[in-house]
């Protein structure tokens, strides 16, 4: 059989077997069901796709590109994620020690959450 041919049938018996049944048991529609596992699969594509910086999966190398994050604040933003949690709004930029509103209205248009 031609492996391509084999790889499909294959990938089709997985998605049918994995796939569906969980879309059922979540109430999701199939199109719901890929979009999530595209984006847990993909997760800089926000960044990609709307050029802003995530304050909650970006790495230090990726904070260091907003303007006036340097080390030192691209690390304390990490430790208040991981000591804290999750940014549920950009503001919540502030509450991290170093950055004031001076600071947040400078990086504001280029972060989300």
């Amino acid at each position: 059989m031609n492996p391509n041919i084999e790889f499909s049938i294959k990938t089709a018996q997985a998605y049918n077997a994995v796939c569906k049944p969980l879309c059922q048991e979540l109430g999701l529609s199939q199109t719901a069901l890929d979009i999530l596992l595209f984006l847990a699969n993909n997760p800089d594509y926000d960044r990609k796709s709307s050029g802003k910086v995530n304050l909650n999966r970006a790495d230090v190398k990726e904070l260091m590109t907003l303007t006036g994050i340097g080390q030192s604040r691209a690390e304390a933003i990490i430790r208040y994620r991981e000591e804290i949690g999750s940014f549920e709004r950009i503001e919540d930029v502030m509450k991290v020690s170093g950055i004031k509103e001076s600071a947040f209205n400078k990086i504001k248009d280029d972060i989300t959450v």
